[in-house]
């Protein structure tokens, strides 16, 4: 039995319900293999954002992740590390 023989077969077996997905499918195979479908790629073009994105004056500056209260704390877990350490 060839390939094409099997693929009838079961599709002969198939509910009704099942034929539409078989068909969509199959007409999807055929699309993507049509000559030249594979070596059409889609054409890029720049510039449609030109104007729509700013950038921060500050943006190389160092964040600020934590308030002065958070980095008085890590300041002082910092230096009970340091004393740790000596011991």
């Amino acid at each position: 039995m060839t390939l094409r023989e099997e693929i009838l077969e079961i599709v002969k077996g198939l509910p009704e319900d099942k034929l539409n997905a078989a068909i969509y499918y199959a007409r999807y195979l055929t699309d993507q293999h049509k000559e030249g479908a594979e070596d059409v790629k889609p054409v890029r073009q720049g510039g449609w954002v030109k104007g729509e994105i700013w950038m921060s004056d500050d943006f190389n500056e160092p964040m600020d992740f934590v308030s002065e209260d958070e980095a008085r704390v890590l300041e002082v877990m910092r230096e009970n590390k340091k004393l740790e350490a000596a011991v």
